[in-house]
């Protein structure tokens, strides 16, 4: 939930939840594009499958391109045991695991202190970062690699109808020859540019990353 200090918080209080996800559901005006979010709460689960006393933050990190559009999405589970380090688990293999599944896990209603969950979230978001760091250089390498790919492609078709122009204009009188050519090659060079410049904002990643995160916790 966002506290009055603008935190971030966790949160189990039913009412305050039940709030939240009314408040997202509402319908709201559309203005070009529109999607429904809870803003930034952060649901509790409380689950009898997990081990005693263990702890984990369903994380999502995003990798986004020039243009804020995600190229990389990534769910990892960040888990800790007491006594132990944090350690992430893959998404899908703790949904098994923790039999997370709808209508298979009873809400037990309790309203308990999230005071150590709140103390270990910035740890687990640490943990988190650090990974999707990891990933996201390797993954700029490998846009980086495949935008000079499509640049290159861009620039031999460029020239294939420079050359191509030059071809059909060749038995015109030198005069009028000239005037189209130039005339059609800024055309050319006009058009070759927007492409570039639109694949170079959506297969470059941006300098940011983002994650979202969503937190449960075994009965103690």
């Amino acid at each position: 939930m966002r506290s009055s200090d603008r935190r971030d918080e966790l949160c189990a209080d039913p009412t305050r939840l039940k709030q939240v996800i009314e408040m997202a559901l509402r319908p709201r005006p559309r203005a070009g594009r529109s999607c429904m979010t809870c803003g930034h709460s952060t649901p509790v689960i409380h689950s009898h499958v997990l081990q005693p006393g263990e702890r984990a933050f369903v994380m999502l990190g995003l990798v986004p391109n020039c243009k804020g559009r995600p190229l990389l999405v990534d769910r990892q589970v960040a888990c800790r045991f007491p006594g132990q380090p944090f350690r992430l688990e893959p998404y899908d293999a703790f949904i098994l695991r923790a039999g997370l599944q709808a209508g298979r896990l009873p809400n037990p209603g309790l309203t308990s202190s999230l005071s150590d969950l709140q103390a270990a979230l910035p740890e687990a978001v640490a943990h988190m970062r650090q990974h999707m760091v990891q990933r996201q250089a390797v993954f700029a390498a490998e846009m980086q690699q495949r935008l000079q790919g499509t640049l290159a492609d861009l620039e031999r078709l460029q020239n294939e109808q420079v050359r191509q122009l030059e071809w059909r204009l060749e038995k015109q009188l030198e005069q009028v020859r000239r005037s189209r050519f130039e005339r059609r090659s800024r055309v050319i060079r006009r058009e070759f540019d927007e492409y570039r410049q639109w694949v170079e904002e959506n297969l470059s990643t941006g300098t940011e990353l983002y994650l979202i995160s969503r937190d449960g916790n075994g009965k103690a």
